[in-house]
């Protein structure tokens, strides 16, 4: 991995970007959005290409979580 740019992190959620040097993906790298369990313990709950934004059509159940989360 090359670097991580984090978007947001409150409430228990959190939204990056991962950028790494083989990557395929378009430039800035692919997104992850994150959730802390109850014990803690952040958990993947999505991926999605650098140009997907929280407001898409394409967006998942998970990722509209953790983008409501982050308000």
């Amino acid at each position: 991995m090359n670097g991580v740019e984090v978007f947001a992190c409150r409430n228990g959620f959190a939204r990056l970007i991962a950028t790494v040097a083989s990557s395929t993906e378009l430039a800035g790298g692919n997104q992850v959005f994150l959730r802390r369990d109850g014990d803690r313990q952040w958990r993947v709950v999505a991926r999605a290409p650098a140009s997907v934004d929280c407001g898409d059509a394409s967006v998942t159940v998970e990722m509209k979580a953790v983008c409501a989360g982050l308000r």
